[in-house]
């Protein structure tokens, strides 16, 4: 079993050389960049992200279309 790293103030865990650990480390590095070239210092990410394997084209199309489509339906958005 690998070891496992806990989040900071966190009850979940990010296993080593998995995606989200992947994820957290581009995060952390655009998240510099952009603090050391902007005047913005407020998070520039999305609080969550959903990790889901593609197993099929069929879902594959059905995700290419969400997010091709997903902009034109903002306005319909209750959450907004």
């Amino acid at each position: 079993m690998s070891q496992q790293q806990p989040l900071q103030n966190s009850n979940f865990f990010r296993r080593p050389k998995s995606i989200s650990s992947f994820v957290g480390v581009i995060k952390s590095k655009v998240t510099s960049q952009v603090q050391e070239n902007s005047p913005v210092k407020n998070s520039i990410w999305q609080a969550n992200y959903h990790d889901h394997i593609v197993r099929n084209e069929e879902e594959f199309k059905a995700i290419f279309y969400y997010i091709k489509n997903n902009p034109k339906n903002w306005d319909k958005d209750s959450l907004k």
